[in-house]
């Protein structure tokens, strides 16, 4: 669970970083991923140790390792959106939850498996393969 909701973070702070912003404080990582504080805090304290994220009080931002690591999961997360949306065509909120539990569990042979998508199905950017 908790290496998930790190995984989590990375993702969001990816996102942001797409968007131009560079920080979020800690109090909106708990409501962008809804869950506690407490447990935003724990994973906080594991991607810091990895050397993921860097911040504190000001909020949290991606180190260069951490961008990598988010880049490959969002390019993971998008291309399972590309992949359900051509063989199980849903709702593009139902593709976003699909793929958010599917970039989790994802093997190099399975992404291997998803195709080279360049636009996820609502039309953002898939991560080039680093």
């Amino acid at each position: 669970r908790l290496l998930v909701l790190r995984e989590d973070i990375l993702g969001v702070l990816w996102r942001l970083e797409e968007r131009g912003q560079q920080k979020l404080p800690a109090g909106q990582l708990s409501q962008a991923i809804g869950t506690t504080n407490f447990m935003i805090r724990l994973a906080l304290l594991g991607l810091q140790k990895r050397n993921a994220i860097a911040g504190g009080t000001t909020g949290w931002s991606l180190t260069d390792g951490g961008r990598a690591r988010a880049s490959k999961l969002v390019r993971t997360h998008r291309l399972w959106e590309v992949y359900l949306d051509k063989h199980y065509p849903q709702d593009t909120h139902q593709l976003h939850q699909s793929a958010e539990r599917l970039e989790h569990v994802t093997t190099p042979l399975m992404q291997s498996s998803l195709g080279d998508a360049k636009k996820d199905p609502h039309g953002s950017r898939v991560p080039d393969d680093e």
